[in-house]
């Protein structure tokens, strides 16, 4: 079996360099137990949202707005509760896929109070540490209290 999974992984590899790099905002519901891993917030069902920008490998350009996997042995039930939750979370937040434009000044402004911290921030990071450096007077400093998050 494990020669079988190892062709399998060769061959998608094979196949994912031949792919376009597209943008996405992806949305993920882990069906946890109820209490959470202890290093998200579960909610009282044991299920955590998150989400973020990241960059797929796919052919598929715009048309296709909305792609959802779901794990082969998870339960229909739980992939239904997971999706209601995503959602109604996206209904009360449509914020969350709309891309944050970042001009080249404020980019290089947060490249600076990151350098400054010595800390490394994603381009798609930026935006969220300007706000954060707005907001708190250290961050723009260039001193990162390590409670301190990109939120």
């Amino acid at each position: 079996m494990e020669a079988v999974m190892d062709s399998l992984k060769r061959r998608l590899l094979d196949e994912m360099a031949e792919k376009n790099v597209h943008k996405v905002y992806q949305l993920d519901g882990f069906a946890t137990t109820p209490g959470g891993d202890g290093c998200l917030d579960a909610d009282g069902a044991g299920d955590v949202l998150y989400s973020g920008w990241s960059y797929e490998l796919r052919n598929s350009g715009p048309a296709l707005a909305v792609r959802v996997h779901v794990h082969a042995g998870t339960n229909s039930k739980v992939a239904v509760r997971v999706l209601s939750k995503i959602l109604r979370w996206l209904e009360r937040n449509p914020h969350l896929i709309e891309e944050e434009e970042i001009r080249p000044r404020e980019l290089e402004d947060a490249r600076t109070i990151a350098a400054r911290a010595g800390v490394a921030v994603a381009p798609e990071d930026c935006a969220r540490l300007l706000r954060v450096a707005q907001a708190d007077p250290l961050v723009a400093a260039g001193r990162w209290p390590s409670e301190n998050r990109l939120s």
